[in-house]
């Protein structure tokens, strides 16, 4: 979906991002800086993982396996989602 799309489709709501720039009918991607405080915990080899999203790539690259990481959604505990090891380690560092 568009910028226009989304912009004729909604227009009680407000658009809270910088208007996007389309290249080839899908839209830019913009870096941000995340504002909060993120919650992971270790992957387990064996744990149950129904109720743990996990992208096609991830999948593809044999996760979940031993060092990804799964976060969940400070704000809804239910909203889990695995992190690659490599991710992880690129991106995250523990709060002392």
């Amino acid at each position: 979906m568009t910028y226009d799309h989304w912009k004729t489709t909604n227009p009680a709501d407000e658009w809270l991002g910088p208007e996007p720039e389309e290249d080839g009918g899908v839209s830019v991607f913009t870096k941000y800086r995340r504002k909060q405080i993120a919650e992971l915990r270790p992957y387990l080899p064996g744990e149950d993982m129904s109720d743990v999203s996990v992208s096609g790539e991830d999948a593809k690259a044999g996760s979940p396996k031993p060092g990804d990481m799964i976060a969940r959604n400070p704000k809804n505990h239910d909203d889990q989602w695995l992190v690659a090891a490599q991710y992880f380690a690129d991106n995250f560092e523990p709060i002392e």
